[in-house]
């Protein structure tokens, strides 16, 4: 139910802004339209603990190999670009009604390799996609400074939709002994609402045009991500297996007998997965909460 939210939200959306446009224009108010771009804060803690954990993995896995490593993890950044779109009825010289729309994603992959001339080689791949769209509706106050510069504030309510694509694959080949394939894919959603609020100053260029700087906070929290897994190995001596599976995302440690080590992954399932093998369970969670800077122009028709 939550992966269908962002589909009917961006719909209400367009469909809300198309009305009110219409009824502004028959009433003879102004609508303005609103682009901006900004920083944003996406923190990825979870993804990169988890890249350092596949790099750990790897480094043991050939802990001993006469080869020169080649790549390595490349964290994710948690500052980014965020563009905005915002569709807003004047109600009066001094209030607005804004419908919006934002997006802002971060991805990253890495790539790691060794081989030796006496055993063979391995391969290891891992890159996250976060993508997140907010859809908002906020009130704004307009307050004239001179007749070129306004001073403003607004305060909404937003619907945060976000979005998780991660993929690896490994893949191992020692010369007579045993070569293999890993591939994997964790697809996970989650929704929620959170509040906003900026404050602004806004240079008018003429009666259609105005350029703004704007400082704006947000509360927000990701933390109950839906999802599915996809698993594929295979090799020549060990055959071609499959699993998936379908439920919450949550982070966690796992133990490997053979290298006798615990590294953090990724599970899907419905229940909290438990195992004398597995410890540090949580579910995935994303704080969007944080402050941003934007800077755009508005035009008015």
């Amino acid at each position: 139910m939550k992966r269908r939210c962002a589909i009917p939200a961006a719909l209400l959306t367009l469909f809300f802004s198309l009305c009110l446009a219409g009824r502004a224009y028959d009433s003879g108010k102004r609508v303005s339209f609103k682009l901006s771009v900004g920083n944003s804060n996406i923190p990825l803690g979870d993804f990169n603990i988890l890249g350092e954990s596949i790099e750990a993995r790897f480094d043991d896995l050939t802990a001993g190999w006469l080869g020169t490593k080649r790549g390595g993890f490349n964290p994710i950044e948690s500052e980014g670009v965020a563009y905005g779109f915002e569709n807003m009825l004047h109600l009066s010289p001094n209030f607005a009604l804004s419908f919006g729309l934002g997006y802002s994603q971060r991805s990253k992959g890495s790539l790691m390799n060794i081989e030796d001339e006496t055993i063979g080689y391995y391969d290891a791949y891992y890159k996250p996609k976060i993508s997140v769209f907010a859809y908002s509706i906020s009130l704004y106050f307009f307050q004239p400074i001179n007749s070129w510069l306004n001073v403003f504030v607004n305060s909404g309510v937003g619907l945060y939709h976000g979005s998780l694509l991660l993929n690896f694959w490994y893949a191992y080949d020692e010369s007579g002994v045993l070569s293999y394939t890993e591939e994997g894919e964790v697809v996970a959603k989650d929704n929620a609402f959170g509040l906003r609020a900026g404050i602004g100053f806004e240079m008018n260029l003429g009666s259609f045009i105005s350029l703004f700087v704007e400082g704006r906070g947000r509360s927000c929290r990701l933390k109950s991500w839906d999802g599915n897994w996809n698993y594929t190995l295979w090799g020549a001596e060990i055959g071609m297996s499959k699993n998936t599976s379908a439920g919450k995302a949550w982070v966690l440690e796992q133990y490997d007998p053979v290298l006798t080590r615990w590294y953090s992954l990724i599970k899907v399932a419905d229940d909290i997965p438990a195992s004398p093998e597995i410890r540090n369970v949580r579910e995935i969670k994303i704080d969007l909460s944080g402050f941003s800077v934007l800077a755009g122009i508005r035009i008015k028709i």
